[in-house]
């Protein structure tokens, strides 16, 4: 019996641990269900965001308020039952996603804003809102969508693993920063004061089709890393980079990637713009500023043109020269046909290969000053067809395998030969 009656209370002791550990785990999901995302919905028209008035914040569209600030795990939707007040940000503000659709109300504050997830901006509300916009997503595809509206924030991507799209055209009138992740501008036009996106986080840079509008002054475009590891993976794809500011000197620091168009359009401004980047590639670089002002490459870097698109006009030279404004050279290369420039003021520059760069007859040749530059011609190209004439035709028909032709050329030249002609000969001398 003694033996009996200790089963029954080692048995109990493990019903009383089994209830136990059941319990623990009801507990355990029970807390993991309140973590998991919530949606809420910001009611009752004009009011204040903080981190603890719960007035304004509802579980459902147009519901009764009381229900618990957003946090970071949290949708926020602010849609036409929000009313048509103003809602201001005052404190830090954490969510998941912010929706906007269908709100008409005003949206101000200078409190910052941290998206884990994607933003979609109303086409009927008014922003005021200046606070910075960080997204900081580590996994998934986010997306942005602006539906006409521009915003007035510093804009930050900050995500390991964490890939954002846009949707429509981005305009912000403050600076964009890509810290870490993917940012796809998928093909539409972005605006910003900037582009900064050094630092050691893993990130990638996708241009597409479209255009990105600069319109700051100073560092406007930053993606030089020097030496510091890993580099920005950029896809320059087919866009167009277009620096727009008509008030001050602006410095785009290239950081040896590959571009396919960058446009300095500064109109009459006579504030100087700089390149840098110790290997630069352009597919085409164009500055049509109308005011004489100066271009400055990195000294001692090497930049690489396909279409050069700058000369200046009249009495407004666009001086070409080194960043280091004394004596330092920096070496431009051309890849395909000829550059045919004109009122261009050139020192400290070497252009390769000689025969390609014509600064026309309205240039200034400072090469001399200082250290000296090299390989610009101060003509304009000749442009003039080659006369071909036939010297000794091969006679016909005739069963010679290798006839004799010989022919005359007013410019000296590569042979190329078609069909099943060939020949040792491939150069032609003028005469």
């Amino acid at each position: 019996m003694k033996l009996k009656h200790l089963e029954s209370v080692n048995n109990n002791n493990c019903l009383k641990k089994l209830f136990a550990f059941v319990l623990f785990v009801v507990l355990f999901f029970a807390v993991s269900q309140s973590a998991e995302a919530a949606s809420r919905y910001w009611v009752g028209g004009t009011g204040t965001w903080d981190q603890s008035t719960t007035t304004h914040w509802s579980a459902s569209s147009g519901g009764s308020g009381g229900a618990s600030v957003p946090t970071a795990s949290d949708d926020v939707f602010i849609d036409s039952s929000s009313g048509s007040g103003t809602i201001t940000v005052s404190a830090t503000a954490p969510m998941l996603s912010l929706d906007f659709t269908g709100y008409t109300g005003t949206f101000a504050g200078s409190a910052a804003t941290t998206i884990s997830g994607s933003l979609t901006l109303g086409a009927g509300m008014t922003l005021t809102y200046t606070g910075n916009i960080t997204f900081n997503a580590t996994s998934g595809s986010r997306t942005i969508t602006s539906n006409g509206k521009s915003l007035a924030s510093s804009v930050t991507f900050n995500g390991t693993g964490g890939t954002w799209a846009i949707q429509d055209t981005f305009v912000t009138t403050q600076g964009i920063v890509l810290v870490a992740g993917t940012l796809n501008l998928n093909n539409f036009n972005t605006t910003s004061s900037s582009f900064v996106g050094t630092g050691t986080g893993v990130r990638t840079l996708t241009m597409g089709s479209g255009t990105w509008t600069l319109s700051g002054s100073g560092i406007v475009w930053d993606i030089e890393n020097a030496s510091v590891t890993p580099d920005i993976t950029f896809n320059a794809n087919t866009s167009t980079i277009k620096v727009t500011n008509t008030s001050g000197a602006v410095t785009f620091r290239g950081g040896s990637h590959t571009y396919n168009k960058l446009w300095f359009s500064k109109g009459a401004d006579t504030n100087s713009i700089t390149i840098t980047g110790s290997a630069n590639t352009f597919g085409e670089l164009k500055d049509d500023g109308t005011a004489a002002h100066s271009l400055f490459f990195g000294f001692n870097s090497t930049t690489t043109i396909s279409t050069w698109n700058i000369s200046g006009t009249p009495g407004n030279l666009i001086t070409i020269s080194s960043s280091d404004g004394s004596t330092g050279v920096h070496l431009l290369v051309k890849v395909g046909s000829y550059v045919d420039a004109d009122y261009l003021n050139i020192q400290h520059s070497a252009a390769s290969p000689v025969g390609r760069w014509f600064a026309g007859t309205h240039s200034v040749d400072n090469q001399a000053v200082a250290t000296a530059g090299s390989g610009w011609a101060f003509t304009v190209p000749d442009t003039t067809a080659p006369v071909i004439a036939e010297v000794t035709p091969v006679s016909s028909p005739t069963a010679d395998a290798t006839p004799n032709y010989t022919f005359s050329s007013t410019e000296a030249g590569t042979i190329s030969y078609g069909g099943s002609c060939s020949s040792a000969t491939t150069s032609a001398a003028s005469g």
